[in-house]
């Protein structure tokens, strides 16, 4: 099965999480790390890895809820 942007693996509960994901860890806060999740959610990404300890939940959070 070749790996695509919407490749997922099911979870025990029956749910499903998308395979590739962007990971924001070393994105510092506000307009490189929302340019990078806009890009990522516009190519198909759904799946974003991010903790508030990387200090840029907000940047995330604010290009999250404008792509909805």
């Amino acid at each position: 099965m070749p790996l695509a942007v919407d490749s997922t693996l099911p979870l025990n509960d029956g749910r499903r999480i998308p395979l590739l994901g962007l990971g924001v860890w070393l994105l510092r806060a506000g307009n490189c790390c929302e340019d990078a999740v806009r890009a990522a959610l516009d190519a198909g990404y759904r799946h974003i890895d991010t903790a508030s300890f990387y200090g840029n939940e907000a940047s995330v959070g604010e290009i999250g809820r404008a792509h909805v």
